[in-house]
């Protein structure tokens, strides 16, 4: 049985290539992975602080030895790095911290190493490599594999405040955070990268844009803090895969507004005749930037060019407050069925007479 829980004296030391130097300050990317509970944690639309640390892979005891692993700089040490992760959990949390290990190996040995090593946390699934390429990860090759490099992040509220890269040594990982965690309060935020009002535009409905507002759909409601809705609730409400021809039926006869940056669709909001608000949603990567503030700035106005004069929605927990910010009272609180699923929502009104 192997011990990969110390590290040889002779490991060769990683050097910084420059290859995570873009990631300070932009947002993490709205991309749901498997955890190991079965739960889907989406990293860029957790409120807080979040330490998120990427490893190559959790070696097994009665494994084959890996022949040359040792010899690549930064892969070893998986083992001790995330056991360091697990005895300073406490004082991490203490710290307001959540703290999440993300790797491409298969989910079934993410789980075992989760359980022997007693891990109070979750690890997560990017076997696809769908967070590695939509942050631009650097990797690295072994026996025609693919293995991400050994990197740390800090984010607070899905914006990257710091990052640990080369992480070395892979041990020393959890205190390094530890004491730039303790160190952040006096320190001002990173800049965020853009603009996004100057960046965004409200374009109406096209036809093209119906799969790509489907997605947007289901990867916001299922972004959702799970202590708002369950996982089965966000199921039954945005069922996995979307249906896609249903969805392109309902755009047609809805015709949202939709918020574009760089020819993305990141936000679309729904006006019914009657003044009702039927859809509302933001792109998990672009919540709390003034995307929903955009397309509910624009539906008003729409709804005064229409002579509409009471608007009303069906907010859930996580909308209500936005609505209720912008002059909506409550009618009634409301529990409908989905698939099985009982959702609670609440019916607002704004209702100021002629003109809104």
């Amino acid at each position: 049985m192997k011990d990969l829980s110390k590290l040889p004296d002779d490991l060769p030391v990683p050097v910084d290539d420059g290859a995570c130097a873009h990631l300070p300050g932009t947002r993490i990317p709205s991309v749901p992975l498997t955890a190991t509970t079965g739960e889907i944690v989406n990293l860029g639309a957790l409120p807080g602080t979040v330490v998120a640390y990427v490893y190559p892979m959790i070696g097994r005891p009665d494994s084959q030895p890996l022949l040359g692993w040792n010899e690549i700089p930064g892969a070893r040490g998986c083992t001790p790095q995330s056991c360091a992760f697990r005895d300073h959990h406490a004082e991490l949390n203490s710290l307001g911290a959540r703290v999440f290990g993300v790797s491409a190996q298969p989910l079934e040995d993410q789980k075992e190493a989760k359980v022997r090593l007693g891990l109070p946390f979750e690890l997560l699934n990017d076997s696809r490599f769908a967070l590695a390429e939509a942050m631009r990860l650097p990797t690295f090759e072994y026996v025609k594999s693919v293995f991400l490099k050994r990197i740390t992040i800090v984010a607070m509220n899905g914006i990257i405040w710091k990052v640990f890269y080369p992480v070395f040594p892979p041990h020393r990982n959890a205190e390094d955070v530890i004491e730039w965690l303790t160190k952040r309060l006096t320190m001002p935020a990173p800049p965020v990268m853009f603009d996004v009002r100057a960046a965004m535009e409200i374009q109406s409905y096209s036809s093209k844009r119906a799969v790509e507002i489907a997605d947007l759909y289901h990867q916001s409601v299922h972004a959702i803090d799970p202590s708002l809705y369950t996982p089965e609730q966000k199921e039954a409400w945005a069922p996995t895969p979307p249906d896609y021809e249903r969805w392109s039926e309902r755009l047609n006869e809805k015709r949202p507004f939709m918020a574009i940056i760089d020819d993305r669709v990141v936000g679309f909001m729904e006006l019914d005749a009657d003044g009702h608000i039927d859809c509302a949603y933001t792109h998990p990567e672009f919540q709390g930037m003034g995307v929903a503030s955009a397309l509910y700035e624009h539906v008003l106005a729409e709804a005064r060019s229409r002579n509409i004069n009471r608007l009303y929605v069906e907010a859930s927990f996580i909308a209500k407050p936005f609505f209720e910010h912008r002059g909506f009272s409550l009618v009634r609180e409301n529990r409908v069925q989905r698939n099985g699923r009982t959702l609670v929502n609440f019916v607002l009104e704004k209702y100021p007479g002629p003109g809104l």
